[in-house]
């Protein structure tokens, strides 16, 4: 196996088995005086998207292209699907206790947006790998930070990243 294979292999396992000690969504919807917090997942949602696609997309078009030309489709699927397969239990666990924790005093209307969201959060985290993979610290691995601290980053004010984060 060539050196740079198996440096992007160690790299990729190296990133999922950092993520053993996130807690998950574990500080979701409580405030923070250093970001927006989202009133719910359907605000996160329905109000933020737009500045979240605002900056997410070019970003994540232009890591593709990066990644595309260094790790091949494949290559990214493979990052893709081992991301995917290790944080998916612990994510669904999270989403389940954030609802949870709502269901007293909320309709919990937002619990059918599930599937997009933990789409959403695998999306991110998987291109935090590709990153971690291309040893580039970008837009997804400063997104790791959030995750870690127990929050969604959802946004960033008037979509400009330079602006105040946006976190459920």
């Amino acid at each position: 196996m060539p050196l740079a294979l198996m440096a992007q292999e160690n790299a990729l396992h190296l990133f999922i088995t950092s993520l053993g000690d996130v807690r998950w969504l574990a500080s979701a919807g409580q405030p923070d005086d250093s970001a927006v917090v989202a009133r719910d997942l359907l605000d996160a949602w329905d109000g933020w998207n737009a500045a979240m696609l605002a900056v997410w997309g070019p970003e994540a078009r232009r890591l593709e292209q990066v990644a595309a030309a260094e790790l091949g489709e494949a290559g990214i699927d493979a990052v893709f699907d081992a991301v995917s397969g290790a944080v998916d239990a612990p994510l669904r666990a999270a989403m389940d206790r954030y609802f949870d924790a709502r269901s007293a005093d909320a309709t919990n209307a937002d619990r059918g947006l599930w599937p997009e969201w933990l789409d959403a959060m695998k999306r991110d985290l998987s291109w935090a790998a590709v990153e971690a993979v291309l040893g580039r610290t970008e837009l997804f691995t400063d997104l790791l930070g959030y995750y870690r601290a127990g929050r969604w980053p959802c946004a960033w004010e008037d979509g400009d990243r330079g602006k105040g984060v946006v976190l459920l």
